[in-house]
């Protein structure tokens, strides 16, 4: 066993460098900078000349992507899960996603994680042979000059660990913490005393724990484009989550990462791999707040159809679908906000109201989960029992946070927070017979451009989903008056508008499944996603490409193979 030498903890350090709380009023955003285009060959939304966002320069990594990158660079047959003793990241809030930069820090606690993960990651190295043999190359295996052996294995690990080269003035300062970890300890193997705190620094060091992206080049309009190993890293931990692998660092040595023809077929390679399926899971987890589901609480007494595993199933349901349609499939933005997809076990189906006797399969194995096609008027994941009881109240159904979920966070409206005086407040507390009057009634007070009239959008939307209960059962009743699932958004002063009222849910999402502001706002929930940041700007004209092939029916995987092709992608601010 290699003793750990106290005095040398320094040294490691010094190598590490009216209406209720989720209602929503307007307000005013920031406007860009420069003035709206009204170009011909623009796609609206997608007409205004916005900056490009800032950049962070320096983006830690994510829990997920550090277990991913511990386990590759080690070369470790599974990632080795130190990382559920880390302090949880913030949940990222609105419409953040938990890649934004600005949310992953470092702080003490995080920070005194790192340094015993890191600790004890280098003593299993050197303490498992097989690990030790697959970590070191060749000239560092054997051999009777512990320095020669040393200095083999800094020179081949560490551009992996920092995902870039490194100058010489790095190595040697490796090597230098290896040779005084060994002048201090004669009980111990020199070699292994050496790589096991040569590792404990490294991977406490900035250049491990954070991408870095200074840019390189010349700086036109304020920006330069990422260097070959910026972008290497950069596309990697985007698109899959962990390192550059071998493949990935030899085309930013070669140059092919510098060579916009070359990156094209590069990027598609990479959107057509396993790796990148993992991403798609991710992003439409967090998109569509899946992990909330398993929230989902009714008394049986009135959601008779309610059991303790909804919640799990639920997910379970939109995961598989989301596979199903994306994944699987070249499925579409379209095909998300459209498909009639589910996927069902035995109780769930009684939940969507299908008869599990009439599903083949479901009869003989009850808790497998099997494709159904839902009813009318279902249509697309805001359909699924799932989301709509995630946007559900203990009795009624929340109709003003699901009129703001479409608002927000599928078109990408202006609908800012709600006023202070309706914090607090509750349709329940209005006396009407049904729950679409109740809404009404309370919201009356807030007036045009919030939930109704002249610009509103919250209650509308909201209004369309009134035939699903709070646990997204189909309903054509409340209590005794019939269901009045119908509504109207006017055109509103920054263009966006219907080219018809609506019925029903079904209906309302086929008008969103073509609405250029429905593929606009995806494509800015994936850029901010990509690019680490919470800055939505779906009417950006350096968007207008993608949304283009989104209307035309492109894949998920071509929309986001085309979005790091971009500028926002590719360059970096000064």
């Amino acid at each position: 066993m290699v003793r750990s030498p106290a005095p040398f903890l320094m040294l490691v350090v010094a190598l590490v460098s009216g209406c209720d709380d989720d209602q929503h009023a307007p307000a005013p955003k920031p406007g860009p900078s420069t003035s709206a285009t009204d170009s011909d060959d623009c796609v609206q939304p997608t007409c205004r000349n916005v900056p490009l966002p800032l950049s962070a320069h320096a983006i830690r990594l994510t829990h997920a992507q550090w277990e991913n990158t511990v386990r590759d660079l080690l070369h470790l047959a599974a990632a080795p899960g130190l990382s559920v003793s880390f302090p949880s990241d913030p949940a990222p809030p609105g419409d953040r996603f938990g890649t934004a930069a600005d949310s992953l820090l470092v702080t003490s606690a995080l920070w005194h994680e790192y340094q015993r993960a890191a600790e004890a990651l280098a003593e299993l190295v050197v303490t498992t042979p097989s690990t030790l043999d697959a970590l070191l190359p060749t000239a560092a295996k054997s051999g009777d000059d512990v320095a020669a052996r040393t200095s083999a294995f800094v020179e081949d690990f560490l551009p992996r660990a920092y995902r870039r080269p490194v100058t010489p003035a790095e190595v040697a300062a490796a090597v230098a913490l290896g040779a005084r970890a060994a002048a201090s300890d004669a009980t111990s193997e020199p070699f292994l005393l050496q790589v096991r705190w040569i590792l404990a620094g490294v991977l406490q060091s900035a250049s491990f724990l954070y991408r870095l992206e200074g840019g390189e080049g010349a700086v036109v309009d304020g920006r330069s484009r990422l260097g070959p190993y910026e972008l290497a890293s950069k596309l990697s931990y985007s698109l899959w989550g962990t390192m550059p692998n071998d493949e990935l660092r030899g085309y930013a040595a070669s140059g092919r990462l510098s060579r916009p023809d070359t990156v094209t077929s590069i990027v598609k390679e990479m959107v057509a791999t396993p790796s990148f399926d993992r991403t798609l899971v991710d992003f439409h987890d967090q998109l569509f707040r899946i992990p909330a589901f398993s929230g989902v609480v009714r008394q049986s007494k009135l959601f008779p159809k309610f059991y303790p595993q909804f919640g799990a199933d639920a997910q379970e349901d939109v995961r598989r679908t989301i596979q199903d349609l994306i994944v699987t499939n070249p499925g579409t933005v379209a095909d998300l906000y459209g498909s009639r997809a589910a996927w069902v076990n035995a109780p769930l189906a009684g939940v969507y109201g299908i008869d599990p006797a009439s599903v083949p399969g479901l009869a003989a194995a009850p808790t497998t989960f099997m494709r159904v096609e839902m009813p009318r008027p279902r249509a697309g994941i805001l359909s699924h029992v799932g989301w709509l009881a995630m946007q559900g109240k203990p009795k009624d159904p929340a109709t003003i946070q699901r009129g703001v979920f479409v608002a927000r966070h599928t078109l990408c409206l202006p609908i800012g927070s709600p006023p202070p005086a309706a914090a607090g407040k509750d349709p329940s507390q209005i006396l009407a017979p049904t729950n679409r009057e109740r809404v009404s009634g309370l919201t009356a007070g807030c007036g045009d451009g919030c939930h109704g009239g002249a610009g509103g959008v919250i209650n509308p939307f909201g209004f369309a989903f009134e035939e699903f209960d709070s646990l997204g059962q189909l309903r054509t009743t409340d209590g005794a008056f019939a269901i009045d699932s119908t509504g109207s958004v006017p055109p509103l002063p920054n263009g966006f508008s219907l080219p018809s009222d609506f019925a029903d849910a079904s209906s309302l999402m086929a008008l969103l499944s073509e609405n250029p502001w429905t593929h606009a706002c995806y494509a800015a929930h994936w850029n901010a996603y990509l690019n680490g940041t919470s800055d939505l700007r779906p009417t950006s004209a350096w968007l207008a490409p993608v949304v283009a092939k989104s209307l035309k029916g492109a894949s998920v995987r071509d929309l986001v193979a085309e979005l790091v092709q971009q500028d926002a992608f590719t360059t970096v601010s000064h």
